[in-house]
Parts: structure tokens; sequence; C-alpha cells
């Protein structure tokens, strides 16, 4: 019942809702995008149903392209003002590095600098909770081991001043392969 607000580089709100089901259902996108050939009538019914459900939801998607952390900030106000419901709002940036900087000249790390710090104070300002995602950048791959280290995070690790917490998900089996 939070509003929830998805600010997406990587995925349009149609990809996003065929991602939530999948991870909730099991449903796979393939599955999802030919239903008549690849799901049964219950499959089916459980994307419609999710669908309708998610869309009664103070839960809105925007794809983004070229948005700077101004735009991304005026969303977030728009959409605050519109779903507010007395439960603390949900704002999820996807994803950090894609946002366009104010100054393209800064390194990488003070342009996440700069886009954090102004999502902290919007955070502040409207009493709503802020998740920033940021892919690891390909390096990983060419290491020995590649667990997430600092280092991975746009900005590197002078970035990580910046966050008030950073979490890593690492998936072993996808990078024994």
């Amino acid at each position: 019942g939070h509003p929830v607000l998805f600010l997406s580089y990587d995925q349009s709100p149609a990809q996003c809702v065929r991602q939530m089901i999948a991870q909730v259902y099991e449903i796979s996108v393939g599955q999802q995008r030919e239903p008549m050939r690849l799901m049964s009538q219950k499959e089916q019914d459980r994307c419609v149903t999710f669908a309708n459900w998610i869309n009664g939801q103070p839960f809105e998607i925007i794809r983004c392209q070229r948005e700077g952390v101004d735009r991304l900030i005026a969303y977030a106000r728009r959409f605050i003002k519109r779903r507010a419901n007395g439960k603390t709002p949900f704002i999820v940036l996807d994803h950090i590095g894609k946002v366009k900087p104010k100054n393209d000249k800064l390194s990488a790390d003070r342009i996440s600098g700069d886009v954090t710090v102004e999502l902290k104070a919007l955070a502040d300002e409207v009493a709503a909770s802020v998740l920033i995602l940021n892919q690891r950048n390909g390096e990983s791959g060419k290491r020995q081991n590649p667990r997430p280290i600092a280092k991975d995070l746009y900005g590197g690790e002078n970035a990580r001043a910046d966050y008030d917490a950073v979490l890593t998900l690492y998936r072993p089996e996808k990078y024994k392969k």
C-alpha cells in the first residue's frame, strides 16, 4: 500500500511488469510474449490477475532515457503529490550510471555523488525512502574472483562515501559458467 515510483533507464513499464510476473509466478518473459502458444489458461489468468492487481496499486513506472536528476526529482514530487496516502513513499532509481549529469566533465564518482546527494535531499524533504540501483561494471568478469568489490560501483570506491548503505547481490552460479 505504500506509493512506489520506479524510475527505469533499462526497461519499459511493460517489461518491468513482465519481469515481476516471471519472478512471482515463474512464468518466463518468453512465455508471456506468446501466451496462446506457451502458457496454460491458469498461467494466463495469473498474469491478468497480477496486471489488474498492480494497476490498482499506488505504483508507477516511468521509462527514463536522458533525464538528469532535476527531472527525476520533478517526477518524484509529482508522483508523491498524486499518490500520497499517508504511507512512506518509496522511490527506486534503476540505474544511477545512466542519469544525465549536470556537468559531464565531472568524474564518475562526483556525478554519482551529485545524484545521490540530490536524491537524499528529496527523501528528507518529502519523507520518502530512496533506493538507487547500480549495475556492476564489466571489469568484474575479467577478475580471477568476480565477487563484488567497491570498485564495481558507478564512480568506484570514492562514490561509496555518498551512500547511507551499500548492499551487493552476488550469484556465484551465474559467474561459474
